[in-house]
């Protein structure tokens, strides 16, 4: 008896949706009753201003006006252009101290517990890469000194010494 119920209700909204489909949305619609437009004196000044302005750029439209030739082509690729010709301006020599490489980024510390005490490694981050550097390991341009809980100590080529921190 339930598979009959629900078969009836299932052809039932079947039925209906269809009858709702195909029925029209309205009936023909009804024609509308227009009264006669009154215009006013003000309003018909300026109804004809723009009626003589439409008109004036019709006119406008019927003389094209002169077509100017580009003054670049896009279509002539591989065309050398000529450069322009500029003064020399001489720019001031650099000091070779002053272009310090940048250091390594610290991301992490690792620490191994062995029989004779702790190993730390430092994890640097170099670009898209990562180094895993001891004590006395060189990291791009620097050394690994020392490797505390939260720094690692670098020095450079001149013995410039460095606290590397974490983040």
């Amino acid at each position: 008896m339930p598979r009959v119920a629900s078969t009836l209700l299932l052809v039932g909204v079947a039925v209906g949706f269809v009858a709702w489909v195909v029925r029209p949305a309205s009936s023909t619609p009804q024609p509308l009753d227009r009264a006669p437009v009154v215009v006013d004196a003000p309003t018909a000044n300026t109804l004809a201003t723009i009626t003589t302005d439409a008109d004036a750029l019709r006119d406008r439209l019927d003389t094209a006006p002169p077509y100017h030739a580009p003054t670049r082509d896009p279509f002539a690729y591989g065309a050398t252009r000529q450069p322009r010709r500029s003064t020399l301006v001489p720019t001031p020599e650099r000091d070779a101290t002053a272009a310090v490489p940048a250091p390594p980024s610290l991301v992490a510390i690792l620490v191994n517990d062995t029989p004779h005490g702790a190993a730390r490694q430092a994890v640097f981050s170099l670009g898209d890469d990562v180094a895993i550097r001891s004590v006395g390991d060189a990291v791009g341009r620097w050394h690994v000194e020392a490797i505390d809980v939260d720094r690692v100590t670098i020095v450079d080529a001149s013995g410039r010494s460095l606290d590397v921190r974490l983040h």
